[in-house]
């Protein structure tokens, strides 16, 4: 049987290399973001800097908890190796066929937009159309009523001159 201290230090280079494959799996995504969604260096190099500001938090608040905040090497040899374990095993395809994925789920999704979106098309193409016909009718009538409004407005006049 293992003693005590040989146990916990077994959980915690468990612990890290646990938290170095949750570090890899986060950044994954943080990959699969950029590449469905593309943006400049600017932005990118901002995204890495929160990113690895949020992981060495993560990574103190590990070994704080489980080391009395004390650094030992073979805890980061612990977190490389978990990183290095899942690139191994599931990064290589993870990402692309992540991608690929979603890619084709908001294609999906877009046709579906579109489909659905087509009935509004076409009543919004005939709402303007009414709304052009009604503006010419509108027109018509104003220049029709300005037109009787003159006549009544002259005759009014006439009247009242001759009295």
């Amino acid at each position: 049987m293992l003693s005590e201290n040989i146990m916990q230090e077994i959980y915690f280079l468990i612990h890290s290399m646990l938290l170095g494959v949750a570090i890899t799996f986060a950044y994954d995504w943080l990959r699969i973001f950029r590449r469905i969604c593309r943006h400049n260096l600017f932005f990118v190099s901002l995204e890495d800097i929160f990113f690895w500001i949020i992981c060495s938090v993560q990574i103190f608040l590990m070994l704080y908890h489980e080391n009395d905040g004390i650094l030992r090497w073979f805890a980061i040899i612990g977190a490389m190796g978990g990183m290095f374990f899942y690139k191994l095993l599931f990064g290589r395809f993870f990402v692309k066929y992540m991608v690929l994925g979603i890619k084709a789920a908001l294609h999906f999704l877009g046709r579906i937009m579109c489909f659905i979106a087509r009935p509004a098309a076409v009543a919004e193409k005939g709402l303007v159309h009414f709304l052009k016909k009604m503006k010419n009718f509108l027109r018509k009538l104003l220049k029709i009523l300005r037109n009787r409004l003159t006549l009544y407005i002259k005759m009014v006049r006439i009247l009242l001159c001759k009295h």
